[in-house]
Formats: structure tokens, sequence, C-alpha cells
């Protein structure tokens, strides 16, 4: 592959950006609206109804995890390539596990970048920690039934769209230039919540659509 067409793979890398957001908050959104159903199903579904809300609550907790993990390693990666090069970016980072892409890249482009010893940077590899846990099970000898992990409190759809919104603002403090870039995706986040405060109906949408 060309360094062109690297160029152009990154940019079309970045457009998932949205989509990645979308899915991670759309889990919060689903998630609060499943704990609190605007009303019962009736027929037979009314003796179900607890097992589907059970599924469904996990099925968004596992969505939420892998979203928000899709999307902050795709931040670091294309943060990279717009500051350097889709090849730089892809020599360099694509061996590290995304905690350390994080501490790498911040400290390269924009020095000291983020401390080993900040929060964040523990809170990343938990997200990380657990999303390898749900991708790469093993099972185990005796086991007939893989049984998913049991989600900690930390890693609820509320929490993890925090990570993404923490993330952002602390490269924001520690990269002026990239202000414009975060921003975008943080102002989007902020009128997603505003817009389902009116109507939890509403399926979060990037404005440009």
């Amino acid at each position: 592959m060309s360094e062109i067409e690297e160029e152009l793979e990154a940019e079309t890398h970045g457009n998932y950006l949205f989509v990645y957001a979308q899915i991670a908050f759309n889990q919060l959104r689903r998630f609060a609206n499943i704990e609190s159903p605007a009303s019962l199903p009736e027929g037979w579904r009314k003796y179900t109804a607890d097992s589907e809300r059970s599924f469904e609550l996990t099925e968004c907790r596992v969505l939420s995890v892998l979203a928000t993990a899709l999307f902050i390693e795709a931040y670091a990666f294309d943060y990279c390539a717009r500051k350097r090069s889709a090849s730089f970016a892809k020599t360099y980072l694509d061996k590290l596990d995304t905690p350390a892409k994080w501490i790498v890249t911040t400290q390269l482009l924009c020095p000291p970048g983020l401390d080993p010893g900040n929060e964040l940077f523990e809170r990343l590899k938990k997200l990380f920690g657990f999303r390898n846990k749900l991708v790469h099970y093993k099972t185990k000898k005796g086991e007939s039934v893989y049984r998913p992990p049991e989600f900690p409190q930390e890693l609820h759809p509320s929490k993890n769209l925090n990570l993404i919104i923490d993330i952002l603002s602390e490269l924001k403090r520690l990269d002026a230039s990239e202000e414009s870039s975060a921003d975008l995706y943080l102002r989007h986040i902020e009128s997603w919540f505003k817009y389902c405060a009116k109507d939890r109906r509403f399926y979060p949408i990037p404005w440009e659509v």
C-alpha cells in the first residue's frame, strides 16, 4: 500500500469514530430505557419480560465496552496519523496495547504526555483488560457453557461514556491544537444527552447527516 493510500485509509478510518461514539452513547440510552420501561409488555410476553430485560441489559453492557474500546483505540491511531502520518502510526503504534498507545503517542506528540500514574490510565487498563476477557475468552477444562465475566460497576455504560469524555478532555489539556477535533465529538455527545432528555427514543446522529 502506498503512503497516499495509507493516508486516505486513515481519513476513512477517522470517519468511523462517530459510529463508535454513537454505539457507545446508544448503549447508555438503551440501558436507561430498559431499566425504566415506559410500559409493561402485554400477553404472554409479560411472563418473559424479566428475562428479556436481563439479556438486553447484558447486551448493552457488552456493546458499551466494545464500542468504547473501539473509539478510544481508533482515536489514538487517528490522532497520531493526523499529527505525523498513517505509516508512522502503523509502524510505531500497531504492536502496542491501547493504554500504551495513549502513553507513547501523547509523550511523543505533546510532552510530557499522559502520566502512567494518572487515574485515566488505570481506567483505560481496566476497560481494555475486560474487553480482552470478552473477546479472547478461552474455555476452561470441564466447562460446558461459556459464562461471560461479571461486569464491574466501573464499566457501567455511563462510566464508559465518561471515559471517552475524560480522555478527550485530557488530550485537549495536553495539546491545545487538538481542541477543535476533540470538541467535535464532545459537543455531539453533549447534544445527544440534551435531545435524549427531551425524547428517550432519540437515536444519536451526527449533525452533518
